[in-house]
């Protein structure tokens, strides 16, 4: 009997090119716990569908930042509260560090919206002028957090915090755009399973082809040229997703021999 068996595994071989799954239908056949949990895990990794945005509908209503940045013509207030910050830092230069950082932030998304659709929008420009949208930032201790319906973002010392003010002022930006966690669902922000490359879901200082993806949906929503629920061209809306906070998840879908679909370009 264990004879026939490897003849079969041997034919399975050389049938078609090697790959892990078949270490694991070898084990399974001689009904090793091992092998057919290996099955199990590589073909569920497999047909798993590649998160790669993910977007929270409330915020994609009259009052999204996006929208008054249009119509103020990219100035923005920036309010940095430096209140919680240690006293015997040189807030003067803190201020200015998280000033840049922002700034760096919000143009980086402002071209990726460059020359689509009906934006309007060049540059983004600091104008301490109270008719332009005011975005506050506070400097704290703890992990860096949007509170988009306060137009809110907490910043914190990159020196107690792995990701550097780039970082966090990028991602916490896209929150303030509509944006969600693309690492928040169950059982995708393991290495084995394909991610997002977006800013969204790794600590990065640049955006990639799923962030302008993102960005240039959220405004097609805004401008009622498609629908948040129906996801963007190329994309699925992934119904098995764990909907936290009532986020959206998107994916690119993927197949048994490709787990590695690259975002389409819009």
């Amino acid at each position: 009997m264990t004879r026939s068996y490897f003849k079969i595994f041997l034919a399975t071989l050389h049938s078609t090119p090697f790959n892990f799954k078949k270490l694991c239908i070898f084990f399974g056949m001689f009904g090793v716990p091992l092998g057919m949990i290996a099955c199990s895990k590589i073909g569920d990794t497999q047909n798993q569908s590649n998160v790669s945005m993910t977007f929270t509908p409330e915020t994609l209503t009259n009052n999204n930042f996006l929208l008054r940045l249009s119509k103020s013509n990219g100035r923005v207030n920036l309010l940095i509260d430096l209140s919680n910050a240690n006293q015997s830092s040189d807030l003067g230069k803190i201020k200015t560090d998280i000033s840049n950082s922002m700034l760096r932030a919000m143009n980086l998304w402002n071209s990726a919206l460059a020359g689509y659709s009906d934006w309007n929008v060049t540059s983004i420009s600091l104008a301490n002028d109270q008719s332009a949208p005011q975005l506050r930032i506070q400097y704290a201790s703890g992990r860096p957090l949007a509170i988009p319906s306060s137009d809110l973002i907490i910043l914190v010392d990159p020196q107690t915090y792995d990701g550097s003010l780039n970082y966090q002022s990028l991602h916490e930006y896209g929150h303030i755009l509509g944006l969600y966690e693309a690492y928040t669902e169950p059982g995708r922000s393991v290495p084995k399973i394909p991610q997002a490359s977006s800013v969204m879901q790794n600590m990065r200082e640049d955006l990639t082809q799923e962030d302008v993806n993102s960005i240039r949906f959220i405004w097609d929503v805004l401008k009622g040229k498609a629908n948040v629920e129906s996801c963007p061209p190329g994309y699925v809306n992934d119904k098995n997703a764990y909907s936290h906070g009532g986020a959206i998840f998107c994916a690119i879908p993927t197949t048994s021999s490709d787990t590695s679909s690259k975002a389409p370009k819009p």
